[in-house]
C-alpha cells in the first residue's frame, strides 16, 4: 500500500540531497554564454552549434551515469559529477577563444548530464512508495531548480559589473561549497542492483514512444534559451541585466509549476499533462516574434514555462519500471532529450540566420506539435495496454 509523504522518512535524504547540489545553480552561464560568444566573433550558427556538442557531451555522460548508477549507486556519480563541474568552471574561466569557451561548456555539460539520471532515480526510489508520485518528483525538481530565479538576474548583474569571466569563478566557488556539504552529509538510500547491465525492459513500445516524444520536446527546449537570448541581446539590443531579469521571471513561475504540475498529473493523469505543455508551449512561441517590448516578450516567456513536463514524466516512468532499472531508464529518457538538444540549437540557428527569427520560432511551435501528437499516440497504447 502507498504511504502518504509525512510517513516516510528517506523523503527527508533525498531533499537534503537535491538541496546540496541547487547550490551550484547559483550561477547561470545561459544567460551570458550565447551573448558573450557573439562579442568573441561567433554568428547564431557558431552558438547553436557549440549547444550541440554540449548536448553531445551531456548524452554521453547520461548513459555513463544511468548504467554506473545501477552498478554502483548515486553517491559516486555525484561526486564525479560536482569535481567535473569545478574543472569546467576553471577551464571556462582560462578560455580566451571561442574554442576553449566551448570545450569548458562541453565539460560543464558532461558533469550535467552525470547529474541527472542519478538523482532522478533516487527520487524514484521514495516517490514510488508513496501516493503522490508526480508531487514528490515536483517538490524535488523545484528544490533542485530553486536558485534559477535568482540565477539569471545575478549572473547578468554581475557580468555587467565585474566582467563575464569572473562568473565562472562563482560558479567554481559554489561547486566547492557544495562538494563540501556533499562529503559531509549521508544520505539514507543504497542503490545497487543484481543486474546492472539489462536492457531489454528499456525497449518496450510505450517507452520508445515516450523517447520519442521527449526528442521532439527538447529539440525546442535546446535551442529556446540560446535562440531568445541572441535575438533579445544581439538582435534587440537588450543589455545582459535585462535577459537576466526576463529569465528571472520565467524561473520564479517555474518555481511554482513543477510543484503544481507534479500534482496534476497525479489528478489527470501524467500524459494528459504533458500534452498540456506542449499546448501551452507552441501558443507562446507562436505569438513571441510579433512583439519587441521587453514586458510583453517577459509574459510570453513566463506563459511558456507555466507548465513543466519533467514531474509527469519522471512520475510516468517511475510508474513504468521497477527499482533495478531506473538508471537506464532514466538514462534512455536522458538520451532522447539529448539527441533532440543536438539538433534543436544548430538547427534553429541555422533557420534564424537564412530565414529569421520568426520562422525560427515558427519551427519550434511545430515540433511541439509533434510532441503533443506523439504523447496522444503514447496515451492510446497505454490504455490498450493496460485494457
Amino acid at each position: 500500500m502507498k504511504r502518504r509523504l509525512k510517513s516516510f522518512p528517506m523523503l527527508n535524504d533525498i531533499i537534503v540531497l537535491s538541496l546540496i547540489l541547487s547550490v551550484s545553480t547559483l550561477v547561470n552561464v545561459n544567460t551570458v554564454i550565447p551573448s558573450y560568444m557573439g562579442s568573441l566573433g561567433a554568428q547564431a550558427f557558431i552558438v547553436g552549434l557549440a549547444y550541440t556538442l554540449m548536448a553531445f557531451s551531456r548524452a554521453v555522460a547520461r548513459l555513463i551515469s544511468g548504467f554506473l548508477r545501477d552498478v554502483a549507486g548515486e553517491r559516486i556519480v555525484l561526486t564525479i559529477c560536482l569535481l567535473l563541474r569545478m574543472c569546467a568552471y576553471i577551464l571556462l574561466f582560462l578560455a580566451k577563444d571561442v574554442l576553449n569557451l566551448v570545450a569548458g561548456l562541453a565539460l560543464l555539460a558532461t558533469a550535467q548530464g552525470l547529474e541527472n539520471p542519478a538523482l532522478l532515480s533516487a527520487t524514484a526510489v521514495v516517490a514510488g512508495e508513496t501516493a503522490s508520485t508526480g508531487a514528490v518528483f515536483g517538490l524535488i525538481l523545484t528544490l533542485r531548480m530553486g536558485p534559477n530565479i535568482v540565477s539569471p538576474v545575478l549572473s547578468g548583474w554581475f557580468a555587467d559589473s565585474f566582467g563575464v569571466r569572473n562568473i565562472f569563478i562563482l560558479g567554481l566557488v559554489l561547486t566547492c561549497f557544495s562538494l563540501l556539504f556533499y562529503t559531509r552529509v549521508k544520505t539514507g538510500f543504497k542503490l545497487k542492483y543484481a543486474d546492472p547491465l539489462g536492457v531489454k525492459a528499456v525497449f518496450r513500445k510505450d517507452l520508445l514512444l515516450l523517447l520519442l516524444a521527449t526528442f521532439f520536446l527538447f529539440i525546442t527546449v535546446s535551442s529556446f534559451i540560446p535562440i531568445l537570448s541572441y535575438w533579445i541581446g544581439e538582435e534587440l539590443g537588450y543589455s545582459y541585466l535585462a535577459l537576466g531579469l526576463v529569465f528571472s521571471s520565467r524561473n520564479l513561475i517555474a518555481l511554482f509549476s513543477r510543484v503544481y504540475s507534479g500534482q496534476l498529473s497525479d489528478r489527470f493523469g501524467e500524459l494528459n499533462m504533458l500534452m498540456c505543455v506542449g499546448l501551452v508551449r507552441a501558443v507562446a512561441l507562436l505569438l513571441l516574434p510579433f512583439t519587441k517590448e521587453i514586458a510583453a516578450i517577459t509574459l510570453l516567456v513566463v506563459l511558456h514555462g507555466s507548465l513543466m513536463a519533467a514531474p509527469p514524466r519522471s512520475a510516468f516512468i517511475a510508474k513504468m519500471f521497477g527499482k533495478e532499472d531506473y538508471g537506464k531508464a532514466y538514462g534512455s529518457v536522458g538520451l532522447a532529450q539529448d539527441l533532440g538538444s543536438m539538433v534543436g540549437p544548430v538547427l534553429m540557428g541555422f533557420i534564424a540566420d537564412h530565414y529569421g527569427y520568426t520562422v525560427a520560432y515558427m519551427s519550434m511551435s511545430g515540433f511541439l506539435i509533434a510532441f503533443i501528437f506523439t504523447i496522444g499516440v503514447l496515451k492510446r497504447f497505454s490504455s490498450t495496454l493496460n485494457g
